[in-house]
């Protein structure tokens, strides 16, 4: 556990280095930065996925305060499904963003091998833009090919 919390503070630190150092934040510094935050929130819920979300969620009643504040569950039973739902697709979601950063930045570094001296900077866009759609994309079906049912037989209790 105090491993996952080293390597969160590491990767901002990395991160907030890279983002207010001028001399650090040439191109393609900020992609690095970008996929050093996403990979923090990943391995943040990572680690609750491993300790499991029940336990945060029972102890502070999160369950209890999502029910109160949300009219789309059906109570503090079904919000407490809800939210331990939503700790595995976040943590999806950022694993895939992860991985199409990490793919931009490999495809960035073969087109700048290619063409040196065409300005890298217009493609960041596009590789932001392309990360956070494909990864919404599978997101959205595995949430569709999901088992409705899947965190109620896993014997989760609030």
């Amino acid at each position: 556990m105090s491993l996952a919390f080293l390597s969160i503070t590491g990767l901002v630190i990395v991160a907030c280095t890279i983002i207010f150092n001028k001399k650090l934040s040439q191109h393609p510094s900020p992609l690095i930065a970008i996929i050093c935050l996403v990979e923090a929130i990943m391995c943040w819920n990572a680690l609750f996925s491993f300790l499991g979300p029940v336990n945060p969620i029972c102890y502070f009643r999160l369950y209890q305060l999502y029910a109160w504040t949300s009219s789309t569950v059906g109570g503090p039973e079904d919000a407490f499904y809800v939210l331990v739902w939503s700790n595995e697709i976040t943590m999806q979601f950022f694993q895939l963003m992860s991985l199409g950063f990490n793919l931009c930045l490999c495809i960035d570094l073969v087109l700048t091998l290619w063409s040196p001296f065409e300005v890298a900077k217009k493609r960041m866009t596009y590789y932001q833009l392309g990360s956070i759609l494909v990864s919404t994309a599978l997101v959205v079906i595995i949430w569709l090919r999901q088992d409705k049912e899947f965190f109620k037989n896993k014997n989760y209790q609030p």
